[in-house]
């Protein structure tokens, strides 16, 4: 199993958290356990996440992906790549 920390600086001119490295690096992990801690460090305040994950296998994508010619996996990955810019635009 793998981890990864995350640690997310207080952006005081808009009052929160940016999540979105966290939830970019998250859309294709599957989350074991994950810990949360708030510290402060030299006047700024943090917020660290502790994450196990493991990676998510998609078997039946990749059989679908075996049955496609070289064209359709093309339009496949571009749509993709569309889906996961879209989706992580959403959460900002």
């Amino acid at each position: 199993m793998a981890f990864r920390i995350v640690t997310v600086p207080f952006d005081n001119e808009r009052g929160v958290f940016p999540d979105n490295e966290l939830n970019n690096f998250l859309l294709d992990k599957k989350v074991r356990s994950y810990r949360v801690e708030f510290f402060i460090h030299a006047g700024r305040i943090y917020w660290s996440v502790f994450v196990e994950y493991e990676e998510k296998e998609d078997r039946n994508v990749e059989k679908l992906t075996q049955t496609l010619d070289e064209r359709q996996k093309l339009s496949f990955e571009r749509l993709k790549e569309w889906r996961k810019k879209k989706f992580s635009s959403l959460l900002t």
